[in-house]
């Protein structure tokens, strides 16, 4: 089973933002006077990325094994809470601006008739 349309875009755009993203690491660490230790934290941040989204591709398309609110947390915010500040990019912020939901100090707060403010 597929997910819903409003999530099934959603995080086809986490993918698709997170490769974009992986080719502007790897460019901007490709420079020849990059010192080694900017090459291995290049490295450890696409490490990070991949293995942030592989479990999206895996989950697409059996939505019904899928904890949606797990898969955010254990993945989408653990990479945000490690390289967001680094460079800016979130894909939790991604994820949200696509589903159109709402966002506090970058975490998603889900709408369901009231806001879940939860910590």
């Amino acid at each position: 089973m597929l997910p819903s349309e409003p999530y099934q875009r959603g995080y086809l755009a986490v993918m698709h933002a997170a490769i974009i993203h992986t080719r502007h690491i790897a460019g901007a660490c490709s420079l020849s006077d990059s010192p080694p230790e900017r090459m291995a934290q290049c490295l450890q941040q696409v490490a990070d990325l991949q293995d942030a989204i592989h479990v999206v591709a895996e989950l697409i398309n059996q939505w019904e094994r899928c904890d949606e609110r797990a898969l955010r947390a254990t993945y989408l915010e653990r990479y945000d809470e490690k390289w967001a500040a680094t460079d800016g990019f979130s894909l939790v912020r991604v994820l949200t601006q696509a589903l159109g939901e709402t966002t506090i100090n970058g975490r998603a707060r889900w709408i369901s008739g009231l806001l879940d403010w939860r910590k």
